[in-house]
């Protein structure tokens, strides 16, 4: 089973209090290349244009434009650790025991503009760069036409490699959209969590990001590998719901 995870703006680079998976190797991501490259566009904007181009304050502007040029890649600090947004405060990583780090390193994919595919263990640098920036690479329109070959290419050599036959989709809609899910010959299954409202369920941005790292957290702590069992136990009070999902798409709403 391998798990896409959605990668947040929000990033924390101090080094203090690494957890038990100091011990566990680092990596190299596998698009650093292409990062690189990337990078090296977006060394030839100003500051000012950074921020139109990425809806930034002048200060952030500013900041990133400094991150562009000290970027080099592959240094830093593991990707699992470094995201520090909603879903990742929920997914509490750093409390993981060393089993269930090493189950994500064969398992969860962390999507990302910048990197393309990442694996938990993969050391970054600071970047801005979302998927949704309105940013042109050669033929390819914007960043997520740039990714999604490369990105399903090697979403399904993990696959292979680890005789996988599910994708749990706990991405954002934003980041789902890099997956050629069509040319995946495998189980696809898009989760949605969905809040109660006057007008019927709807999705609540800051409460599903909450779910997705509370779901991921149980999958990684229990070394869960057959996707049925995430429909037995509410997570974030968010229950499953069989008369609203199909194959392909799980919903789970809370009241």
């Amino acid at each position: 089973m391998q798990i896409l995870f959605s990668p947040t703006k929000q990033m924390n680079f101090e080094s203090r209090g690494l957890p038990v998976s100091a011990d566990l190797p680092n990596t190299t991501p596998r698009f650093f290349n292409e990062a690189r490259m990337l990078n090296n566009i977006l060394k030839d904007f100003s500051s000012q244009e950074l921020g139109t181009l990425m809806k930034m304050s002048e200060p952030l502007s500013d900041q990133t434009y400094i991150a562009v040029r000290d970027f080099d890649g592959h240094s830093g600090k593991p990707a699992l650790f470094t995201y520090s947004g909603t879903s990742f405060l929920a997914l509490d990583a750093g409390t993981l025991d060393k089993e269930s780090l090493a189950f994500a390193g064969n398992h969860l994919c962390i999507l990302s503009g910048m990197y393309g595919l990442l694996s938990p263990m993969d050391l970054i640098s600071p970047y801005r760069l979302e998927m949704k920036t309105a940013l042109s690479i050669g033929d390819a329109k914007n960043l997520s036409a740039f990714w999604k070959p490369r990105i399903t290419e090697s979403l399904a050599e993990n696959m292979k490699n680890q005789g996988d036959e599910v994708v749990i989709n706990l991405a954002s809609a934003e980041y789902s959209k890099t997956i050629n899910q069509k040319s995946l010959n495998c189980r696809i299954i898009n989760f949605h969590f969905k809040d109660k409202s006057a007008s019927g369920y709807r999705t609540v941005g800051m409460y599903a990001k909450t779910a997705r790292g509370e779901m991921l957290r149980r999958i990684l702590s229990e070394k869960i590998l057959n996707p049925d069992v995430l429909k037995n136990t509410p997570t974030y009070n968010y229950e499953f719901r069989n008369d609203l999902s199909d194959g392909g798409n799980w919903i789970f709403t809370r009241d």
